[in-house]
């Protein structure tokens, strides 16, 4: 299990009660608890599901590796979503019914979704980005998360395709109808730069609306790393590097994010 990934999102919920107007309940913690089990499970029934061609692009992972047998993948992925609902119902009703839409959509993803050129990325980005929204709901507003909520999309949908740059040699043994598949590599690299271009200018139009600490924090932790990011691109920055740099960026935009909650 990704646990990093987990705990990333977890905050990325109390970062999203934290820059709502009203305080952090007790609602807003059992959120970020459902949301961390939510992530670890679909993180295991991707696995769970991609186990043929994480055989070619990621051997090390628990099934291809045999550490763990694929029926045992899935009953802990059941098992993680069970916790992470439960957790969802002590937060509230509203939350509860949106994170078992999450669920739903985490388990079509691989089957029904993420065959569909672009479709996936933008269900998975989706639901990365629903975590702002859900913590400040936690609190009774949605107000300041709606920044986040596009931060957030932008960034992972330009690290699902980035990522489906790099499995290319897997997926199109299991015959994957993925965009860099179907349209080109170059062409999918055009779009991840197009998205990184939208992230840019929106965090610059985001320092307009926050507190003076936030527009230090975003041009200091994401305007200036991003600039590089987009260069590196340029200068053909192998794409699994590149994922992993996004997902840097994403923990940095989350701390400038946060300050954006400080009175």
């Amino acid at each position: 299990m990704r646990l990093v990934n987990g705990a990333i999102a977890a905050l990325c919920v109390i970062s999203g009660g934290f820059v709502s107007p009203f305080p952090l309940t007790l609602k807003t913690l059992f959120a970020s608890i459902s949301i961390f089990f939510l992530t670890l499970g679909g993180n295991v029934i991707n696995d769970y599901f991609d186990r043929d061609v994480d055989k070619i692009n990621r051997p090390e992972r628990w099934i291809p590796s045999g550490k763990m047998r694929a029926k045992d993948m899935l009953l802990l992925s059941i098992l993680l979503f069970f916790i992470g609902l439960v957790s969802a119902y002590l937060s509230g009703v509203i939350i509860f019914f949106i994170d078992l839409f999450i669920v739903t959509f985490l388990i079509l993803y691989t089957p029904f979704f993420k065959p569909r050129p672009l479709v996936g990325n933008v269900v998975v980005a989706f639901l990365a980005a629903l975590v702002f929204p859900i913590g400040a709901l936690s609190t009774g507003s949605i107000k300041g998360s709606i920044f986040p909520f596009i931060f957030a999309f932008l960034i992972q949908f330009s690290r699902e395709l980035a990522k489906d740059i790099e499995d290319i040699p897997g997926d199109i043994k299991v015959k994957m109808r993925t965009f860099p598949i179907l349209f080109g590599e170059k062409n999918a690299e055009k779009i991840i730069l197009l998205s990184l271009y939208l992230l840019f200018f929106t965090t610059l139009a985001s320092i307009f609306f926050y507190p003076v600490i936030f527009c230090i924090a975003m041009i200091l932790l994401v305007d200036i790393p991003l600039i590089f990011v987009i260069i590196l691109i340029y200068r053909k920055l192998e794409w699994s590097k590149l994922q992993r740099l996004l997902k840097i960026l994403m923990i940095s935009g989350l701390i400038a994010i946060t300050t954006g909650g400080i009175r």
